[in-house]
């Protein structure tokens, strides 16, 4: 059993340390304190993780609910106009500026310099790259202006370095705003397992027109989720 840290924790769930801080002194995410300090069990994290996927707890995380319908797919979520393949080569911050470009045409953020901004704020605080070629970067804070989730997709033929782990460069970079915590973390739990690392990078950075990349990642999510909606996939097991 691997005992985590909040850092460790925040970069497994994506958010910012504080929000694990504030969530484990609430008693809702479960924790061992050493002294002063939070201790976390990897096994305990995961579950209650799929838990906020599922929609089993609903209360985990206080806050608007701007949860998933019960038959939302993120394939839904994406729009022509917020997919791009590109291939030339980028750096990181015209990454996160090709990002908001995309989101913005949504038309549900209004302002593209705070997105931006808060954008990088994250990135600075920690990479969200994570090993395999994937990125899921998003900003800071959520937006509560925000009716449901926005998504925009960049697959990058070259590569970008985007601080993981691993070293390596990043070629799926998967934008996600989303108007509260709560939503934050079913949505992104389930990113996680659509864009798996190296399965994802290997299939979907084959195709260059944002049709065929949005046909590839439903694709992919059916057969993630077995034809059944978000949230009820683990019910269906």
């Amino acid at each position: 059993m691997k005992v985590l840290t909040v850092r460790e924790v925040a970069d497994i769930l994506k958010l910012h340390p504080r929000t694990v801080t504030n969530l484990t002194r609430n008693g809702e995410l479960p924790a061992r304190r050493i002294g002063r300090i939070w201790r976390f069990d990897e096994s305990v994290v995961l579950e209650w993780f799929n838990r906020q996927l599922t929609g089993i707890s609903k209360e985990t995380v206080k806050g608007p609910a701007h949860l998933w319908n019960g038959t939302t797919r993120v394939a839904e979520l994406l729009l022509p106009e917020t997919v791009l393949y590109t291939s030339e080569r980028r750096t990181k911050q015209e990454v996160l500026e090709a990002l908001a470009t995309l989101a913005m045409r949504t038309g549900c953020i209004g302002d593209y310099q705070h997105l931006l901004r808060s954008l990088i704020e994250r990135e600075q605080m920690c990479p969200t790259a994570i090993e395999g070629g994937v990125a899921f970067p998003h900003p800071r804070h959520p937006l509560a202006e925000l009716g449901r989730p926005v998504l925009a997709l960049l697959v990058s033929r070259h590569g970008v370095e985007f601080g993981a782990l691993d070293g390596q460069p990043t070629r799926v970079f998967v934008l996600l705003c989303s108007p509260d915590d709560g939503t934050h973390v079913k949505v992104l739990a389930h990113l996680a397992r659509v864009f798996r690392p190296g399965r994802a990078v290997n299939h979907v950075t084959r195709f260059h027109s944002a049709a065929e990349i949005m046909r590839e990642v439903q694709r992919l999510e059916e057969q993630i989720i077995g034809g059944s909606p978000i949230g009820e996939e683990e019910e269906n097991r």
